[in-house]
């Protein structure tokens, strides 16, 4: 999921070399292994590939982003900071990379020719639940691989509107349905017509980043938010840390600043904790642990 900005900020969609390095840097950061590299790694290049073409991924141009895949190690080899770094770290506590990614890379392909077989039925929902029956999708094991984004990919041949397609992800239940939905999400909303029936939460939040990200792809520098130094500050370890009282008694979330409250503190019914949203000056909402 948060590959996505790596593809959208990107010079020349049309390149993969002006963003897999980024998103193999921020993959490798928890799921630092082949099979989890190559699922952010695929769907980076599905999203690419929609963005070039306006139009919904065909079983044609997935089988294409899985032969652009198979170039990662050369790729990851010309980075200073993955080839002679990460990678040569990687193989001496596991062995050959280049096995290792040329295996995921191909279970990918086949996970894509099935997908792509699947008969079509006329209800999206059992298209979709027989996608995932094929794919095993309900094994823990494949969570966060090239699979799953295939998944997601097919979600789309199955429900084509936005707003279906997420349903239907999030309602299939024991699959790791945030991340398809998101990023069958992404790819679809290259091509929508509209915005969503309903206001989401956070909408100016996400069109300021969309802005954002436009204007660093124009080659500009917008402000972003500034993180605390990691080389002082330390995150808090439990939850109820994060949250502190300022001088005025006002709220402040450690790592991101001021937040000011909204609507009413509730509780929970058998414990004394207490909840509440609060928004941040980025105009993010976040569910808070009351200190």
């Amino acid at each position: 999921m948060r590959i996505q900005p790596h593809v959208w900020a990107s010079p020349d969609p049309g390149d993969e070399e002006t963003f897999l390095p980024d998103v193999i840097r921020i993959s490798i950061c928890t799921h630092s292994h082949p099979t989890g590299i190559v699922g952010a790694v695929f769907h980076a290049l599905v999203l690419a590939r929609a963005m070039a073409t306006h139009r919904f991924p065909l079983p044609d141009d997935l089988l294409a982003c899985v032969a652009v895949a198979e170039r990662v190690p050369e790729i990851m080899s010309a980075d200073h900071e993955l080839g002679s770094k990460w990678l040569e770290e990687f193989e001496r506590e596991c062995g050959s990379f280049d096995a290792k990614w040329a295996r995921a890379v191909s279970r990918t392909e086949l996970a894509v020719r099935a997908a792509a077989e699947s008969t079509p039925v006329d209800d999206p929902a059992a298209r979709f639940e027989r996608i995932i029956s094929c794919l095993d999708l309900r094994d823990r094991a494949w969570a966060g691989s090239g699979i799953l984004t295939a998944a997601a990919a097919v979600l789309i041949w199955c429900a084509p509107e936005p707003y279906r397609a997420r349903r239907l992800a999030a309602n299939t239940y024991w699959t790791d349905t945030d991340s398809i939905a998101t990023m069958a999400g992404a790819i679809l909303g290259v091509t929508a017509e509209s915005g969503p029936p309903v206001e989401v939460l956070d909408a100016d939040l996400l069109r300021s980043e969309a802005e954002r990200l436009a204007e660093i792809l124009l080659g500009k520098r917008p402000p972003g938010h500034r993180y605390p130094d990691l080389s002082q500050w330390y995150a808090p370890l439990e939850r109820g840390d994060a949250i502190v009282r300022s001088p005025d008694g006002g709220l402040r979330v450690r790592g991101f600043g001021t937040a000011k409250a909204k609507g009413e503190v509730f509780s929970g019914r058998a414990t004394r904790l207490r909840l509440q949203w609060v928004e941040l000056e980025g105009k993010q909402s976040l569910l808070v642990k009351l200190p």
